[in-house]
């Protein structure tokens, strides 16, 4: 690796500013320089701009990129950082378009080499449908530093504002592209999560009949609106709709009083990855509930003095309760810590049915998901283009049973990237499950130790050796497995700068014909060369 300057893919959550982490802040004051994709084709070069020399056309480029948008509202200092606009342009020529993000990561690389820090800002999390993980790749190849530095997705914050949790106990989650054909994922049991819908909609809405429902959340989401109705209603662009597996149609209730109990996300381990709301909550508290078993007592660091401390791992559900009612009634601050996200196997339902039966309002703060936080560790992308274009979060059954439908032998048949909590100590198990549904034994497999944390382990192995490989590195409990060819091997070109692809923003350039042509015609010259070469 060069000893040069750092490359790091930032996610900046799902827009509101103060779910940014605060390790993405630190991150962004720290760099040297910010850099912003742009899709506009009148930017043929990579611009390097201050902010005070910003023309009307940067300033539009600025303007137009949400990432930057979100991250200025809490780093007031990107005001005075450099800005590298970086082009990513839709051109019929294959080979002008290489030559185009090549000069791109030219440009980055000389920077690097200057011993300067860049941050690419992208929205949500980098490793989940981001363009920047193409970038982070690409500069790796070339030797250099990087870093993920893991963001709030969307789907957790839309979870939060609905405070609907999506999976507890045995159900499963499903993270799936609405864009591309859904339909065989749609009709796995548990709940899915259907991101980047756009034109899709309305067959998504033909899909689901009867009193099967789900919630939409618009992109206005991070402008602080709470925006869901149920699926048979109004349509939106560029909208992730959920489909909790036990949700019913209901009205959007508006709470009356000050909110003093909030669910907090802890995010994955590391002290700093909480996010700056969830920071100031804690700072704020006058009880503070944990997750003693899971989550970094570091945080506790940030309560005052005088803050109530109770560590959940050794209470019962009616002891967190009693506390959390009689510190409502004294009128106290309540922050209930619990650990990534508290919508992914956070057993928050519970306390939330409560709590409404008593009429005692609460609300949800998101988190980074420990899954994200592997993935990072990883410097994987779950969603690979030709490889998988969906998630399976789930767990093997234990003390806690998992119906046969949701068995992990069943999902493995689909192929699909796989991320395992709670199942570290029944890894032969795992691995027979996963062979007898259909994944080989070379089929590649990570073990993901305390992801973020100071002591995190990442263990690279297969399918057949997840045993093998936990045992000799002393790993018995607190890791996710991760399962699928996204962790080796190639992958097809993203549809979304593809010249023969249509979007929102773009009309195709060329047909699949003229670049298929072009492609045979690079390909012969490619092999040509490298014959010449090898005599």
């Amino acid at each position: 690796m060069k000893q040069a300057g750092k490359f790091y893919g930032i996610g900046v959550g799902p827009g509101d500013p103060e779910l940014m982490t605060l390790k993405a802040v630190r991150t962004i004051r720290d760099c040297d320089v910010i850099v912003l994709p742009v899709s506009n084709r009148e930017l043929t070069e990579p611009l390097l701009l201050e902010q005070n020399e910003m023309e009307n056309r940067a300033a539009g480029y600025l303007e137009s990129c949400t990432a930057y948008q979100i991250a200025v509202q809490t780093v007031s200092e990107l005001k005075e950082k450099q800005i590298l606009f970086l082009p990513m342009p839709m051109i019929k020529d294959k080979e002008k378009l290489r030559k185009i993000h090549a000069r791109g990561a030219e440009v980055i690389e000389q920077f690097l080499e200057k011993g300067w820090n860049l941050a690419f800002l992208t929205l949500g999390d980098p490793t989940v449908y981001s363009t920047c993980m193409y970038i982070e790749q690409m500069i790796e190849q070339d030797g250099y530093q990087v870093e993920t530095v893991s963001g709030i997705p969307s789907f957790c914050a839309a979870a939060a504002r609905l405070n609907q949790p999506l999976g507890e106990q045995e159900e499963q989650i499903h993270i799936l592209p609405g864009s591309y054909e859904a339909g065989e994922g749609l009709q796995l049991s548990g709940t899915k999560i259907l991101m980047k819908t756009g034109k899709k909609m309305g067959q998504i809405k033909e899909f689901f009949t009867g009193e099967q429902s789900g919630y939409l959340s618009c992109r206005k989401l991070w402008n602080g609106r709470r925006t869901y109705c149920p699926v048979s209603g109004r349509d939106f662009r560029r909208c992730g709709i959920l489909f909790p597996s036990n949700c019913k149609r209901q009205e959007k209730i508006e709470k009356a009083g000050r909110i003093m109990i909030t669910f907090v996300g802890a995010g994955p381990g590391a002290e700093d990855l909480i996010t700056v709301r969830g920071q100031r909550l804690l700072k704020e508290a006058d009880i503070v509930i944990y997750a003693g078993s899971l989550v970094n007592p570091g945080l506790l660091k940030l309560c005052k003095e005088k803050c109530e401390i109770y560590n959940s791992a050794k209470m019962t559900l009616e002891e967190v309760l009693e506390v959390m009612v009689k510190g409502h009634g004294d009128g106290k601050e309540i922050v209930r810590l619990h650990t990534g996200d508290p919508c992914l196997y956070g057993a928050i339902r519970e306390q939330m049915d409560e709590l409404k039966k008593l009429e005692i309002p609460y609300e949800d703060c998101p988190g980074v998901s420990s899954f994200c936080g592997a993935a990072a560790a990883l410097e994987a992308e779950y969603t690979l283009p030709g490889i998988s274009q969906s998630v399976v979060i789930t767990r093997m059954a234990g003390r806690t049973p998992v119906p046969e439908k949701e068995s992990v032998r069943s999902f493995a048949a689909h192929q699909a990237t796989m991320v395992l909590f709670l199942s570290t100590g029944l890894l032969k198990e795992l691995s027979a499950e996963l062979i007898e549904g259909g994944y080989s034994e070379d089929t590649p497999a990570a073990i993901v130790y305390k992801a973020t944390w100071p002591e995190q382990k990442v263990l690279r192995c297969t399918v057949g050796t997840l045993e093998q490989t936990a045992r000799e590195a002393d790993v018995t409990k607190t890791a996710l497995i991760v399962v699928g060819e996204v962790l080796d091997g190639t992958y097809e070109r993203s549809k979304l700068y593809d010249p023969t692809f249509t979007t929102e923003f773009r009309q195709a350039s060329c047909s699949k014909k003229e670049l298929g042509q072009t492609g045979e015609n690079q390909s012969t010259e490619m092999r040509q060369e490298a014959e010449g070469q090898s005599k």
